[in-house]
């Protein structure tokens, strides 16, 4: 929260834009899990992956940052940007799995386990000088993140404000490469159905 005033003291008319975790062809949220569903033994889900969000498509983000430049009265001001719908982690894995066609492999697990798990990693990675490849969502800073929920705040301003209606994130173009991770190519898949 400290964060939009201190760059406000260095640019009073910065216009400053908060993002829920965002989704798109190259995301970092749908594709990620869509990997851990397809490639390891189960998708972790930390407390029972309670913890909610608002996805939101990166192409909605894009025309609310052009509208913001349109305005000057846009100058200075806070905007929070995220999906229309509210998902728990574990919502976002299942819509997930049944959009590749693949079966549940979720497994709930404590946060303080999967910290622990991690430390060995952290341990080792505070030893040396180059970055030691694991998958983002293994890691205690993931979980830190997840401690909370990332929502938007309802009062501050927003897509509404701009006269933008954001797209749903679980139909069309916004979950349009998820089907890609699907076995034997976009059209087929396993025939699971939940």
């Amino acid at each position: 929260k400290m964060q939009p005033q201190a760059v406000r003291e260095h640019f009073p008319e910065a216009t400053i834009m908060r993002l829920a975790p965002l989704v798109g062809v190259e995301d970092r949220l749908l594709n990620s899990y869509a990997f851990m569903t397809r490639r390891m033994p189960y998708v972790p889900l930390y407390d029972g992956g309670a913890t909610k969000m608002q996805p939101v498509y990166v192409h909605d983000v894009v025309k609310a940052f052009v509208e913001t430049l349109k305005f000057e009265e846009s100058k200075g001001k806070l905007y929070e940007f995220g999906g229309p719908e509210t998902y728990t982690v574990k919502e976002l894995v299942a819509l997930v799995e049944k959009t590749i066609r693949e079966p549940s492999g979720s497994f709930n697990i404590p946060s303080s386990v999967g910290k622990l798990l991690d430390s060995p990693r952290s341990a080792l990675q505070a030893a040396i000088p180059f970055p030691i490849p694991t998958h983002t969502m293994l890691t205690s800073d993931h979980i830190d993140e997840l401690e909370s929920d990332l929502l938007v705040d309802e009062s501050s301003l927003g897509f509404k404000d701009l006269g933008i209606q954001p797209q749903r994130i679980d139909q069309g173009v916004p979950i349009e490469h998820v089907r890609f991770w699907r076995s034997g190519g976009y059209d087929f898949g396993s025939t699971f159905e939940s």
